[in-house]
C-alpha cells in the first residue's frame, strides 16, 4: 500500500536522517509526501478519538445530571477535528512561510544555501516527520500520564529540529553548522525587528 510505504519511509528517515533526507523533491512532491505520510497517523488519531469518545460517553452516562455524555463526546470529536485541521491546513501553511523566511536569509542574505526554495521547503517537510508520524503516540501517553505526554512531545519536537537541520543542510549542499548559524541569525534579526516595532508602537500610542 502506498500510504504504508510512505509511512515506513518517514520512520526510516526519522531513525536515519542523514541518509533519509538526501532525496531532493520539488514543492509538489514534498506536499504529496507530507500528506501521504500523515494518512496513517491521522487514521490512528481518529480511531483514538472514537475510542475516547465512546469511553467518556459510557462513563458519564452512568453519572447523574448535570454531566452530559453527549456533550463530552462532542467535545472530544471537536478536538479531533481541530487536530486534523491543524495537521492538514495550518502546518503546511506554516511550512511555506517558515521555509520562505529561512531561505531568504540562507540564500540571499548570508549566501550559505546552494539550493532553491523547493529544497529548503523539502528540508522543512522532512523535519516535520517525527511530529507528523508519531503525534498520536503523545495522545496515548497523555491519557496515561499528562507529564509523560508532554515529555514525549518535547522529545519529538526536539528531534524534529535535529532532522530539519540535517535535511536543510542536505538539500542545500551546505554544512549543518551553517544551517544552525542561519537559523540563529534569523531569530536574532526577527527579534530585533519585533522589538523595534513594539517600541515604535509604544511611542506612537503614548505608552
Amino acid at each position: 500500500m502506498i500510504f504504508v510505504d510512505d509511512f515506513k519511509s518517514a520512520i526510516n528517515l526519522i531513525l536515519h536522517p542523514s541518509k533519509g533526507t538526501a532525496k531532493t523533491m520539488n514543492i509538489g512532491q514534498s506536499l504529496a509526501f507530507f500528506y501521504k505520510v500523515s494518512v496513517i497517523p491521522a487514521i490512528i488519531f481518529i480511531l483514538l478519538g472514537i475510542f475516547a469518545t465512546s469511553y467518556v460517553s459510557s462513563f458519564l452516562g452512568m453519572l447523574p445530571a448535570p454531566f452530559s455524555s453527549i456533550g463530552a463526546g462532542a467535545g472530544i470529536a471537536i478536538l479531533v477535528i481541530l487536530g486534523l485541521i491543524f495537521i492538514w491546513v495550518v502546518v503546511p501553511i506554516s511550512l511555506f512561510v517558515d521555509a520562505a523566511i529561512l531561505h531568504l536569509f540562507g540564500k540571499f542574505l548570508l549566501r550559505q544555501f546552494k539550493g532553491d526554495y523547493s529544497n529548503t521547503f523539502a528540508g522543512y517537510v522532512y523535519g516535520e516527520m517525527p511530529v507528523i508520524s508519531l503525534f498520536w503516540l503523545v495522545f496515548i501517553l497523555a491519557i496515561a500520564s499528562p507529564l509523560l505526554g508532554i515529555l514525549v512531545f518535547f522529545l519529538l519536537a526536539l528531534w524534529s529540529l535535529v532532522v530539519g537541520i540535517i535535511a536543510i543542510a542536505n538539500q542545500n549542499k551546505t554544512s549543518r553548522l551553517s544551517v544552525i548559524g542561519v537559523i540563529i541569525v534569523e531569530i536574532v534579526v526577527i527579534f530585533i525587528i519585533e522589538f523595534v516595532a513594539f517600541a515604535l508602537l509604544g511611542i506612537g500610542t503614548g505608552l
